[in-house]
Parts: C-alpha cells; structure tokens; sequence
C-alpha cells in the first residue's frame, strides 16, 4: 500500500512539473479583415511559470508582410508570466490568408499558437464615373496684392536705414567728437615744481592718513612725485616701477641731477612701495617724513623760470 502511494504521489509531481514548463501560445490580429494596403497589428502572447528565455518566431507568409515590429509587452501575476511580442502586417494583394499556428522557441521546445485567419480585401473602384486623362497644370494668377506690399516694406526698409544712418552721422558721432573734446584735460603750462608743490599742499589739507586711508596717501604722494620727474627732465617717470626710475636718472648721462637728490627721492619710494605692496603700516611720523622728503626733493632739483620785465618808461 505504502508503494503505491509513493508511486501516486512521484507521478502527481511528474505531471505538476511538466504541466509547470508547459507554454501556452495564443495568436490574434486587432482586426480580421483590413483593406489592401491597409495595416493591422498581430499580437502573440505566451504564458508561462517560472523563469524562461522565449524566442518569437516572426510569421512568414507570401500574402502578408510584415511592415515594423512593434515591441514587447511583459505582465506578472505572482508565478504566472505573460509576454506579448507584436508586429505590424499588411497585405498588397486580396487574399484569405490562413495561417496554421506561429512558433515560441524555448530551448530545444517549441511552443505553437492556434491558427489565425486574415481577409484581406481591394478597395472598390468607382465605375459611376469615366476614366479620365491627368488634368493639365493650371498657372496660377498673379498676386498684385501682395507684390504692392512687398515693395512698400521693402520701400520703408531703405528710408529706414538711410534715417538712421544720418541721425548717427548728425547726432551720434558729432557727439562722441565733441565729449572728447570736452573732457580732454588742458596742457599746464606752468613750471614743472610749481605744479607739483600745488599738489602737494592739496594733498595736505585732504588729511588722508589721518582718516586711515594711508595706502591712498602714498600712492598720491608717488604720482605726483614721479609727474614732477617726467615734467622736469623730460621722460616717461609715471610708467616705470620705483627701480626702474632710480636706475635711470643715475645712468642716464643727459640728467642733471644730483646724487643727494636721488637719495632723497629714492627715500619717499621705498616707504611708498613698503605701504603699497607690503602693507607696512607706517607710523605718523614716517608719514611726514615721507612728505617733507618729497617736497624738499621737489625744491632742490627745480628749475627756475626766468621772468623778463618790461622797463617802465
């Protein structure tokens, strides 16, 4: 007894296995009948347990051809897997097609759907009327209209662009002449030393390392210093670095200048450069010091205009 119902129960899980593998194919169009050259989509689904690698074999068939695969479409319902694989299909001549069933390949199994029928049907002609003769290119008239329109906006375009091209000639660059000119500064004329002991005594009254602005102080005290070097031997003082400046009016043999009056200049740029570039913070001494330096290498290297009086009669 207990061998044949060991026997029963091998056999139950044989067939709940195989029934397990089993793939069920089913095959349909979205229409039975379509017109010639019309198209309709063949959908195939396979349901299945389990995990499986399915290949769809695309339908062959000389009636019908197959325009464009349109994908697929998978759906799990706990164990039970269903994909779709579907396929556009039309047909260039009337016909019934029947096609016998269409394979899913998994592994050395292959799976068929049930068969499929499609009519494929001509398109009625129209014999209430006659055949006729491909008509002749008609030419079409000639829009007056519109030709007028182009013209008058192609007339507005030109005024445009000579309008404005004269207002920049009478307006605009006129303008920019006239800005130039009237920001451009006046030559000073005035001896080189008088300019700079102004500047100085303006710079003064600003009081400006006074206020905490020392690197501002400095940086004026250096431009007006080195504007009354290149005012008063003639070279181009502002430009060069204080380096530069020192080496050249010591090797430079067409300056007269005396070696006590390099030192002296050369003292109010170093502590100038110190505050500018090293932010040294000078005390309010140096400050003065650097002041007083300046206005005295100012004095002692000036050039003295000379002034002719007229005699008076």
């Amino acid at each position: 007894m207990k061998k044949i119902i060991l026997i029963l129960l091998s056999f139950v899980a044989l067939v709940t296995s195989v029934m397990g593998q089993n793939v069920r194919v089913k095959a349909e169009f979205d229409s039975m009948a379509m017109w010639v050259g019309a198209q309709t989509k063949l959908t195939i689904t396979a349901e299945y347990e389990g995990n499986k690698t399915l290949n769809f074999i695309a339908p062959i068939d000389s009636a019908i051809e197959v325009v464009d695969f349109a994908g697929y479409d998978t759906l799990v319902n706990g164990s039970l897997m269903s994909v779709s694989a579907s396929y556009l299909i039309t047909g260039w001549d009337s016909a019934l097609v029947y096609m016998d069933g269409l394979a899913v390949v998994d592994g050395q199994d292959t799976f068929w759907s049930n068969p499929l029928t499609l009519k494929i049907v001509d398109v009625p002609l129209d014999t209430t009327n006659a055949i006729c003769d491909i008509k002749r290119l008609e030419n079409a008239d000639f829009d007056w209209h519109r030709f007028w329109i182009l013209v008058a906006c192609f007339i507005v375009l030109v005024v445009l662009i000579f309008v404005a091209i004269w207002a920049y000639e009478k307006y605009f660059k006129n303008r920019k002449t006239n800005v130039g000119t009237v920001d451009q500064k006046p030559i000073d004329t005035r001896p080189a030393h008088i300019i700079a002991l102004e500047a100085l005594e303006h710079l003064r009254d600003e009081n400006l390392w006074q206020a905490g602005r020392t690197k501002d102080y400095f940086s004026q005290l250096t431009d007006i210093v080195k504007e009354y070097v290149g005012r008063r031997y003639g070279i181009s003082a502002v430009e060069q670095t204080s380096e530069d400046l020192l080496r050249e009016l010591r090797m430079n043999t067409q300056i007269d200048i005396e070696k006590e009056s390099v030192d002296m200049l050369k003292d109010v740029l170093e502590i100038a450069d110190l505050v500018k570039f090293a932010k040294w913070s000078p005390l309010p001494a140096d400050n003065e010091h650097a002041f007083e330096k300046g206005k005295a290498f100012v004095h002692k290297t000036k050039k003295e205009e000379e002034v002719k009086q007229n005699e008076v009669r």
